[in-house]
């Protein structure tokens, strides 16, 4: 089950939904939460409900990048104010939840790859990009755009396609 939070008005919960529902049904059922935030003042007002320490690891999360997996917590975290093109800002909001769905399933379905913690599975002077972690949930993301892309376009009424050959790119370099 995915319980989400959706505090964006950048895409809304029913054209989210409406694109999960195109991933198989053992991505649907990983128990997991996603919260995607407008802003950053939205994740300060959501520091009193989720605690200090949980906080550290979101902050963490917004100086690094657009989307993280809160391991320990089965939390998918979405910061799409961090992405610099805000053009087809909700095909990105998607493809960020895709990839970090796949991490969530790739904790439950091959944890035997990941060191003993579950938490560590950078191997240390490895490119991020180079992880195998990182290859997968990109490679799954494309995969999943590129394989439904005329569905995921109705769904966000994206009315060109120039985003296509962005993300096909991306699927062909790994």
């Amino acid at each position: 089950m995915i319980k989400l939070k959706n505090y964006s008005n950048l895409i809304t919960t029913r054209e989210i939904n409406k694109c999960l529902n195109i991933i198989n049904r053992r991505y649907l059922n990983l128990n997991i939460q996603i919260t995607i935030y407008d802003n950053i003042e939205q994740t300060l007002n959501d520091k009193i409900s989720i605690g200090e320490n949980t906080f550290c690891k979101v902050k963490e999360g917004i100086v690094n990048g657009a989307q993280y997996f809160e391991w320990g917590w089965n939390i998918i975290r979405i910061f799409p104010f961090n992405h610099s093109n805000k053009n087809n800002i909700k095909l990105q909001i998607v493809y960020d939840i895709l990839h970090e769905i796949r991490h969530a399933f790739q904790r439950k379905y091959a944890y035997k790859n990941y060191l003993a913690d579950g938490k560590n599975y950078h191997e240390k002077g490895v490119e991020w990009s180079k992880l195998w972690i990182e290859k997968d949930a990109i490679k799954f993301q494309s995969k999943m755009f590129n394989r439904h892309r005329n569905k995921i376009n109705n769904i966000l009424d994206v009315l060109n396609d120039n985003w296509y050959t962005e993300y096909q790119i991306i699927e062909s370099k790994i």
